[in-house]
């Protein structure tokens, strides 16, 4: 009968490195690394130990072959069971096979290969591997990330008897963590964990990830232990891939930085089987899986929780590119037939509905009308504001006109700033002169005798103005003038 193949990691005699070394095994070999080969006497605790060392044919050996423990490069193709590649995809040039087929079973051991066995029936145990790396804990190397593929052939056995995949987390005393711990078997009604799938002789397990933070064990040494092997009955087989990583203490990944209005991923280090609650302002999807969707700028926080109860807390702060495009005008209000200046900003170029595409275009509207811009930024994103120029009848103003009286009045420079000039006026008379805004409010008052006059203005909102003198030779006089500060 054929058994569960599976990677594992093996207690070997304990080699520390200062750093996590050569965990992704990219120097082609085990450097770093020590394993060890043995039994499984109950699938639910640490491989019995016959040899505390690595036990390899070589470069992709047959998984059909002798080999405990063998360096895999893409050459070595896909698995027989799962056709997935025995290199992790996402991973780099090698991974490590951790037993095979016949290799871990006791029945079915190929001629002149190692049984490490008892033969004392009824039960023989089947055999197993473990592979293992020591090494002490800094903000460089407290993310611990392992990708694996695991195959495990389906056998009618109780708990505690069938073939396994293990991973073990020790600390600096050799005390397993337990919420660390991740142990893959079926049990005797067929059942498997999720993500396997029924090739016929066997469950299929393509690569999968998982990451431990190691951020509280800081400054202390670890031990990350992989396992596998076949059933207790020593009948069917169980085999693994492994590939695995270090990096700096985990952190929420934002892959990209998205246009305002739109949505961005983050995504929390991979928990295998965890559970994720995530917070924040603007979480639109994922709130309770790895990878949450936000649309509005902010801080966000994630809980992640493994199944055995380890949990810890990340945050990070999200931003969206593309501030929105803001357009000013030099007046409110306009008259009609007038000229009025339009001013975008927030982007670097900007498209109007004129078709124009500087920054500032003159418009001279005979009626209230709406002009659009769309703004794009460097990057590529774009925003877009409508701005309607109000145009207002200055010839129906509420107060009575004399046109040829006032013609003789000049206000110049029109548009001002600063200082409006007034000349012209009727000469030795007393006149009150009030300013008032378009919708009729007196907004400055002033009595003078003389000409020309010098108003002050810059008290005075951007806008249009009409001006209203009464003087004794020529009545009411009103006259319009514009305030323009830049």
């Amino acid at each position: 009968m054929k058994k569960l193949l599976f990677i594992v990691l093996f207690f070997g005699v304990k080699q520390i490195n200062a750093q996590c070394n050569n965990a992704n095994f990219e120097t082609g070999d085990f450097t770093g690394w020590t394993g060890g080969i043995g039994y499984n006497a109950n699938s639910n605790m640490p491989l019995t130990v016959t040899s505390g060392s690595i036990s390899t044919l070589g470069l992709n050996s047959l998984e059909t072959g002798c080999s405990f423990h063998t360096i895999m490069n893409g050459a070595g193709g896909t698995d027989p069971y799962g056709a997935f590649p025995v290199v992790d995809p996402n991973g780099g040039i090698y991974a490590v096979r951790l037993g095979g087929e016949n290799i871990n079973t006791n029945n079915y051991v190929p001629t002149g290969c190692s049984v490490n066995s008892p033969s004392n029936a009824p039960t023989y145990c089947s055999n197993g591997e473990s592979l293992q790396q020591t090494f002490n804990v800094t903000a460089v190397n407290a993310l611990f990330t392992y990708n694996y593929a695991v195959i495990l052939e389906k056998a009618p056995h109780p708990n505690g008897q069938q073939p396994y995949f293990r991973v073990d987390v020790l600390d600096n005393s050799g005390t397993p963590i337990p919420c660390f711990s991740y142990n893959i078997h079926g049990d005797s009604a067929g059942n498997y964990p999720a993500g396997f799938v029924d090739v016929g002789i066997a469950e299929v397990l393509a690569w999968r990830q998982n990451s431990i933070n190691l951020l509280p064990y800081l400054g202390q040494n670890v031990t990350i232990r992989f396992t596998a092997a076949g059933c207790i009955q020593g009948g069917h087989f169980g085999y693994a891939y492994i590939d695995c990583s270090c990096s700096s203490q985990a952190k929420i990944t934002i892959p990209t930085v998205a246009c305002s209005g739109n949505a961005d991923s983050l995504i929390a280090p991979p928990v295998t089987g965890g559970t994720y609650t995530w917070t924040g302002p603007g979480i639109v999807s994922g709130a309770n899986a790895q990878i949450a969707t936000a649309n509005i700028a902010g801080t966000y926080s994630v809980t992640v929780a493994t199944l055995a109860g380890c949990s810890y807390s990340l945050d990070t702060t999200i931003a969206f590119s593309g501030s929105a495009v803001q357009v000013t005008s030099y007046t409110n209000s306009l008259c009609a037939g007038s000229t009025s200046t339009l001013t975008a900003s927030g982007a670097t170029t900007y498209t109007w509905s004129t078709n124009e595409t500087t920054a500032a275009i003159a418009v001279t509207p005979t009626v209230s009308t709406t002009y659009t811009v769309v703004g794009t930024e460097a990057g590529g994103c774009k925003s877009t504001i409508a701005f309607t120029q109000t145009v207002i009848n200055c010839s129906t103003t509420g107060i009575n006109q004399l046109i040829n009286s006032r013609d003789q009045i000049i206000i110049y420079p029109n548009p001002s700033k600063d200082i409006l000039t007034v000349d012209g006026l009727p000469l030795n008379e007393n006149i009150e002169i009030k300013i008032l805004d378009f919708l009729g409010n007196i907004v400055k008052q002033v009595s003078t005798n003389s000409n020309p006059l010098l108003i002050n203005i810059t008290d005075l909102n951007e806008g249009v103005y009409f001006m209203h003198f009464t003087t004794n030779s020529s009545g009411i006089i009103t006259t319009k003038f514009m305030v323009q500060h830049h």
